[in-house]
């Protein structure tokens, strides 16, 4: 059997060793860098050997590797060959490993143990090791024949190890037999595997939970690294070991059951005679139905327990590792108090299936040798004395004060709230900073209990102080000595003002109702009375540590701050940092994003924002686009390695293909290039226009989507993906979404949805008939909204939201001027369609399936579209003082010279002058054309043909086709004949006066293809 090598020596290894040095091709001058997966063959292998991170992990296939795994594989070492690995690469570092020799223990098992532990007779099965599952298990002192465990398969009892090699995709869906993460897999009491069903799914999935190697490569919402990860949308659920699963089948007597920390600590515990389950950490204990109440419940029932304690590690108290100046430090302890009370109300509830037990809670001690967990404590400076721990519960569990050398357990069935939070120091401000002192005293200033307060030495000041410098309430004692608390109105208004708390009043009518408003550290947002309440209410219960005062404010504080006294808080202005020309700001949690024309700076400092402005996710540079370059009347893209990993780029991409389809490519003309690379430019450019906050006073007007194929008028193609555009623009600032078919300009309502936030109004699939002239005053002037709950209010056109619309058909009047200078258009390919769908390409639902990586890709090529919008503005891509590049447009004026002459004309057109007939390059008679129009349209209702519009129709379709009109009349505009204009303009349409003889008129429809050489008139 291999010696256990002691988890902080693996880890002490794996930070030392330089993990360039195993992977071939790598750079020792380059903390970071892509390379081609060893694995896969794709170039998304990244290898990371900056501070605090060591590891190679490749974004598509998703395998890791830490030091010593790199060092293994290049050298094509068995698993088995792992101890080896380490010794030699220790040797090379000069780590001392010092390898425990495992220790012979005496002693007999009583009768009732070797019952409850003798096996049932199995069907054996194979256990695959791992590097990296070995080296889990043996730092917590197990191997895998400690964990067997007996369950159901295919109506068998076969024996597994539940703890097994492999990995996942970031949403559970993929399972990677071969992966080099730790799979821990979940069986019930019964042995039955624990199922669940994703989000979106109709079949349930065995519930699976991983260990990553590489946390770093799966980060939380916050950025921060995952080393266990539940599959998402899954209930936590508890792990039974099998000796607790054993004993449960054997109605085993169970005096007292631990609530773990971790699916090893359980196994750990287990395995030396302390009955254990584990819950996923201490916030994990699960619901009514299913997890820690359910299970505890059968468990009790069966083993008669009486006592039920939940263990916490030894940093049970600590404050957080990550704080910096201004953070709340008792936020951790708060957090674990909580989770004790969470836990003692759970356990309270076996009362009601009448189950009387004793609920307890402790703690490992801080010891010298640092020992976090049982596990490590047990594998540890116990190893091979594990009994002398089994006694030290039972004794300090039966002593007066449950305080040990190795552990404290305290009994918590009859605490109040108040008491478990004695625990932490968290009713003693003061008393919370004498105990973490040294550790506040590098902060600065902090809060505590909301509160922002100095260090001074010994001594705490409180920053935001009191207006008199008295506190919020004072204790009278009265003649018979009782005591009174009495309330000091003007010194809690003073105190709730310097802790920021605001009345703001956000309608410009006078007589709109102020609001309540919190303003702390340049982030301000929405509150209610409750919330001041609460805020006033934790206050006491964290400076003052006199249960009666705590119980007078809970009585009293409902009539002492009334939504009417909270009126006398004084009033603020409402926070407004106007943006700056050339620069644009989005806000993450880790800070704003600061954009120009030449970069994007992350981390800047966000001051006047509303918490509502703050996307929920952190910010991190991570290059999409290198660089667009406009040379010689083209554009050129330079996309950087991560480019072909970002699924909004290749949507971009892809929805600007207009010359082949997914499953027929070929190779493009020169030309045909040019145009693809100009429409992503133009989708680039539209979404960066959207996004700016910025307005440009030569750059006003609504960003159209369409459909790049043309259909007949009235008829719905979509599906082209069109909405997705606009759905990622309220992934990055707030946007109201308006039913196109709704959207009509006498709707008072119809910006009902649109606030002072609001940056984007999305507009989605208007009908025909939609009439945007009717917009031109929101484009280019103030906005007015009339809100069905509220006061109307008006937003400047520098604060107005900029507006997206998504049609599959011709804006009405698309063809004039006063309309084209307020369009801004982008062309959909027929790419994505009914049958093959972003999810055909992409294998899971934009947005709602990504990862962090997706999302911090997506991210990034957001903010490079606003930094490529503003150069193109300062280089007049887009035309002068323009920024959204126009895409091809030929297209376009196609559709709008479609939709103006009606799809009826548009046939009758095409029949009446059909170059193989008599009318095309004749002179014909108006009435008679007219009269055959009406004749084609029998039956039709509706048409709009009419005599005062039958010449303007005709003009849409002579441009439509590419024919002259009236060739032998002088040109209307110049007044030259037709071979004198038509030389200077070959590629314009001649439009020739009106051709009138005795009353009547005629029209002349020329088509220079069918007569090359043209008569002379």
């Amino acid at each position: 059997m291999m010696p256990l090598i002691e988890k902080n020596k693996i880890e002490e290894l794996n930070r030392r060793l330089d993990i360039r040095d195993y992977i071939a091709g790598c750079r020792s001058d380059k903390a970071q860098q892509t390379l081609e997966c060893p694995f896969c063959g794709q170039k998304k292998f990244k290898v990371d050997s900056r501070k605090g991170k060591n590891f190679a992990y490749c974004f598509s296939c998703q395998k890791s590797l830490s030091p010593i795994q790199a060092y293994m594989y290049v050298r094509k070492m068995a698993d088995s060959d792992f101890v080896e690995a380490v010794k030699t690469l220790a040797a090379e570092v000069n780590l001392d490993l010092q390898l425990p020799e495992k220790k012979k223990i005496s002693g007999k098992k009583s009768a009732k143990d070797a019952a409850a532990s003798k096996p049932e007779p199995v069907k054996a099965v194979a256990v695959e090791e791992s590097p990296f599952y070995r080296e889990q298990l043996a730092a917590s002192g197990l191997t895998p024949e400690d964990t067997l465990a007996e369950v159901i398969v295919d109506d068998q009892r076969v024996s597994v190890c539940p703890f097994s090699s492999g990995s996942y995709d970031t949403q559970f869906w993929k399972l990677d037999e071969y992966g080099h993460d730790m799979l821990i897999h979940y069986y019930d009491l019964e042995g039955r595997p624990l199922m669940y069903r994703p989000k979106g799914g109709r079949t349930s999935r065995p519930y699976v939970r991983v260990r990553w190697m590489i946390p770093e490569a799966h980060t939380n919402p916050d950025g921060k690294p995952m080393k266990y990860q539940t599959p998402p949308g899954a209930k936590c659920r508890v792990y039974v070991p099998e000796r607790i699963r054993r004993m449960y089948r054997n109605s085993a007597i169970i005096d007292t059951l631990f609530v773990q920390e971790g699916e090893k600590k359980a196994e750990k515990a287990c395995k030396h005679g302390i009955p254990s389950i584990a819950i996923q950490g201490i916030f994990n204990i699960g619901n009514s139905s299913e997890g820690l109440i359910s299970e505890i419940q059968s468990l009790t029932r069966r083993c008669k327990i009486k006592n039920i304690v939940l263990l916490m590690d030894s940093d049970w108290n600590q404050l957080s590792s990550n704080l910096v100046i201004g953070d709340r430090a008792d936020a951790r302890p708060n957090l674990f108090s909580k989770a004790v009370i969470k836990f003692r109300d759970y356990i309270r509830t076996l009362h009601n299936a009448q189950l009387s037990v004793d609920i307890w809670w402790g703690h490992i001690n801080v010891l010298e040798s640092g020992e976090k967990g049982v596990d490590d404590l047990l594998s540890g400076s116990l190893a091979g004395n594990e009994q002398e721990f089994a006694d030290e519960v039972s004794r300090v569990m039966n002593s007066h004060d449950g305080i040990g050398r190795y552990v404290n357990i305290h009994k918590i069935s009859s605490l109040s709230d108040m008491q478990i939070r004695d625990f932490w120091t968290l009713n003693d401000y003061k008393a919370f900073y004498a105990l973490h002192r040294k550790r506040l005293e590098q902060l600065g200033n902090f809060k505590i209990g909301r509160i922002r307060y100095a260090a001074e030495g010994a001594e705490l000041k409180q920053i935001s102080g009191f207006g008199g410098g008295e506190d919020i309430y004072s204790v009278i004692e009265k003649k018979d000595g009782e005591k009174t608390v009495e309330f000091n109105m003007t010194e809690c208004m003073s105190f709730l003002n310097a802790n920021g708390y605001y009345l703001m009043r956000l309608g410009e009518d006078p007589s709109s109702e102020y609001e309540f408003v919190h303003a702390e550290d340049g982030i301000y947002e929405l509150t209610i009375a409750t919330d001041i309440r609460k805020f006033v209410l934790e206050y006491i219960k964290t400076n003052c540590n006199t249960q009666y005062v705590v119980e007078a404010f809970m009585k009293k504080l409902q009539n002492w701050l009334s939504d009417k006294r909270l009126e006398f808080l004084a009033s603020h202005d409402e926070p407004y940092v106007a943006p700056e020309k050339g620069t644009h700001r989005s806000y993450y949690c880790n800070g704003a994003v600061v954009v120009t024309a030449e970069s994007i700076t992350a981390g800047a400092p966000v001051e006047a924002v509303w918490r509502r402005q703050i996307l929920r996710r952190r910010f991190s540079r991570v290059p999409v686009l290198a660089d667009i370059r406009h040379e010689h009347d083209r554009f050129y893209i330079d996309y950087s390695p991560n480019a072909q990993a970002c699924h909004m780029l290749t949507y971009i991409i892809n929805t600007s293909n207009n010359w082949y389809s997914h499953d027929n490519p070929r190779e493009l003309t020169p030309e045909e290039d040019r145009e693809w690379t100009q429409h992503i430019v133009n989708k680039i450019t539209a979404m960066g226009y959207l996004i700016c906050e910025y307005k440009y006073s030569s750059d006003h007007g609504v960003v159209v989507a369409q459909d790049h194929r043309m259909s007949e008028v009235g008829q719905n193609q979509g599906g082209t993906g069109k909405s997705i555009f606009g759905d990622a623009i309220g992934k990055i600032c707030s946007q109201a979404f308006i039913i196109g078919s709704q959207a009509s300009s006498s709707d008072q309502f119809l910006f009902s949805t649109v606030n002072k936030w609001t940056r984007n109004i999305f507009i989605d699939d208007v009908r025909t008939n939609f009439n945007f002239k009717d917009f031109f005053s929101y484009v280019t002037g103030p906005m007015v909204v009339n809100p069905k709950h509220g006061d109307r209010f008006e937003l400047p056109v520098d604060r107005s939201p900029r507006i997206f619309i998504t049609t599959n058909h011709t804006i009405n009047g698309a063809n004039e001027d006063a309309v084209k200078r307020r369009i801004n258009y982008i062309k959909t390919s027929t790419w994505y369609n009914p049958e093959h769908t972003p999810y055909s390409d992409f294998g899971c639902q934009l947005f709602a399936d990504w990862d962090e990586f997706q999302w911090q890709l997506f991210d990034n090529f957001m903010m490079e579209c606003v930094m490529f919008y503003l150069r193109s503005v300062e280089n007049n891509w887009g035309g002068p003082g323009r920024g959204v590049v126009k895409p091809p447009i030929r297209n376009i004026e196609l559709r709008s010279l479609r939709q103006g002459m009606s799809e009826l004309f548009f046939q009758w057109a095409e029949e009446y002058f059909d170059p193989t007939g008599p009318n095309i390059n004749e002179r014909r008679n108006r009435r008679e054309m007219f009269n055959s129009v009406l004749d084609f349209a029998t039956g039709t209702a509706n048409h709009g043909i009419s005599n005062s519009n039958f010449r303007k129709r005709l003009e849409y379709y002579c441009r439509f086709k590419g024919y002259d009109l009236n060739v032998t009349k002088p040109e209307k505009n110049s007044g030259l004949p037709y071979n004198e204009w038509k030389p200077q303009n070959p590629d314009k349409i001649y439009v020739g006066k009106d051709d009138k003889t005795n009353g009547q008129e005629f029209y002349t429809v020329y088509s220079p293809e069918k007569e090359k050489q043209m008569k002379p008139f």
